[in-house]
């Protein structure tokens, strides 16, 4: 069996016999488990770029010296509501503190459990070794949570510089000449594969914080010499798990119609018997089967993805990496 078609059928078997790590899944995904095509949006949509983030921000008037002039003044007027609205805002803030917490925490969890759910598959580490859970993951979350977090927050602060540097030309008033406009091609793709770096250097990254127990500075620098080592097998690795994410994608999609047959059956029955509450029921139903089945998978994606390049990341640091396929293929022709 193939490298890569060993990983992806041991990512779905680890994912389907241990359920419980689709919690960490559903958490983790809020940092984007496929970060790679996050920054790919951030670099090709003029929508998605963070200069225009901020700047409907600005739009809104929030960041205006009369904004805070306004919401000093309505304190004095209405003082009741001003401070129903600012424990609303401080409720909202804690939420996602919350959030972020858990998203960090889970994706360590997951990273540290799916390598010992490999692990189960060999003799050489000890039962104590092997033993993974929820309570297992997230104390290994917590204790790393600064450096995931760090690391998370360096290199996606790195992206959106490079994302606001590839948009500049575009932001500039008048028409690019054509070598100004190669110029910029050029330098678009150079910061995308720099981009695109950055994002496997973070996987490996966080493999060595939780795996290894590096820190946060040696984990970068680290994964990055890995990175360099293998980036052939990385990128490999990447337009497989796409397209499984893009196959799973349009499983789940599937599977929300599949579900919302019965549903529309049932909304036919309502209207036909004219009754109000069955039609509620139904929306309600419909609405709840549709987030669970996305959320799960979702989740089970996540953590498949997760899995794979953890598996990916045991094999390099291996006294033996493997090769890519590519390599495979032209030693044989030659």
């Amino acid at each position: 069996m193939s490298l890569y078609r060993s990983i992806v059928r041991q990512s779905f078997i680890i994912a389907w016999k241990h359920k419980y790590l689709w919690v960490f899944g559903l958490f983790a995904t809020l940092l984007a488990s496929n970060f790679e095509i996050e920054l790919i949006n951030r670099f090709t949509n003029r929508q998605g770029a963070t200069l225009y983030d901020w700047e409907r921000w600005a739009q809104t008037g929030i960041f205006s010296p009369r904004a805070w002039g306004n919401m000093l003044e309505l304190l004095k007027t209405d003082t009741g509501s001003t401070i129903s609205l600012l424990v609303v805002l401080l409720v909202l803030v804690a939420l996602f503190i919350a959030l972020l917490w858990l998203s960090v925490v889970s994706q360590g969890a997951l990273v540290n459990n799916a390598q010992k759910a490999l692990a189960n598959g060999s003799r050489l580490p000890s039962a104590t070794e092997r033993k993974h859970d929820t309570s297992t993951g997230f104390k290994e979350g917590r204790k790393h949570f600064w450096q995931l977090l760090g690391v998370n927050v360096i290199v996606r602060a790195l992206v959106y510089l490079l994302a606001l540097v590839t948009i500049a030309p575009i932001a500039t008033p008048g028409n690019l000449s054509v070598a100004m406009s190669l110029l910029y091609f050029i330098i678009f793709i150079v910061l995308l594969a720099v981009a695109l770096t950055l994002a496997f250097i973070t996987k490996y990254a966080i493999a060595f914080i939780v795996l290894k127990n590096h820190s946060m500075g040696s984990s970068i620098v680290a994964g990055w010499k890995l990175f360099r080592d293998n980036w052939l097998v990385s990128l490999e690795m990447t337009f497989i798990l796409f397209a499984i994410s893009i196959i799973g994608s349009l499983a789940i999609i599937l599977a929300v119609m599949i579900m919302a047959i019965p549903v529309a059956l049932l909304y036919i029955l309502s209207v036909v018997f004219g009754s109000f509450p069955i039609f509620l029921a139904v929306l309600v139903l419909g609405v709840l089967i549709s987030i669970a089945v996305v959320v799960i998978g979702g989740s089970i994606l996540t953590v498949v993805q997760t899995t794979a390049w953890v598996s990916l990341f045991t094999q390099l640091i291996g006294n033996k990496a493997p090769s890519s396929k590519l390599e495979r293929v032209f030693g044989n022709i030659m």
